[in-house]
C-alpha cells in the first residue's frame, strides 16, 4: 500500500486492488506521524501497540473479582508483592495465584489510571 501511495494511486484504486472499501484504506493511511508520509512499518507498530494494550493477559488481578479485593487489602496493609505472592501460593486456598511481577504491573496500571483520572 505504501508503494502504491507513493506512485500516486488514488485511495479507490488501492481499495479495488486489495478488495477492501475505500474507508478502510483511508483509516490505514491516517496511521502516520505528524507531517510525514504513510509508513507501513510505523502503522504495523501502532497496530501492535494497540492490540497489546487490549490484551487480557497480564491483567489477571484487574479481571478476577475475588483476587482484586484480596490484593488491594494486602497492599493497604503494607505487604510487599512477594509476600502477597507467597500468601496466595501457600496460605490462601481458592484464589488464583498471581506472581509478584503481575502484582507490580497491577500497581503500576492502577496508579497510572488514578493519575490519569479514569
Amino acid at each position: 500500500m505504501e508503494i502504491l501511495l507513493r506512485r500516486g494511486y488514488s485511495l479507490q484504486n488501492i481499495a479495488d486492488t486489495f478488495k477492501r472499501v475505500k474507508s478502510a484504506i483511508w483509516y490505514e493511511v491516517q496511521k502516520k506521524r505528524k507531517g510525514k508520509r504513510y509508513d507501513a512499518t510505523y502503522a504495523k507498530h501502532l497496530s501492535y501497540v494497540r492490540m497489546r494494550a487490549k490484551r487480557k493477559e497480564g491483567k489477571k488481578i484487574a479481571i478476577d473479582p475475588t483476587l482484586r479485593p484480596f490484593v488491594e487489602t494486602e497492599l493497604m496493609d503494607d505487604q510487599s508483592p512477594e509476600a502477597i505472592e507467597g500468601r496466595l501460593t501457600y496460605v490462601v486456598k481458592g484464589l488464583v495465584r498471581a506472581s509478584a511481577t503481575v502484582i507490580r504491573r497491577f500497581i503500576k496500571e492502577s496508579l497510572w489510571k488514578k493519575n490519569r483520572g479514569t
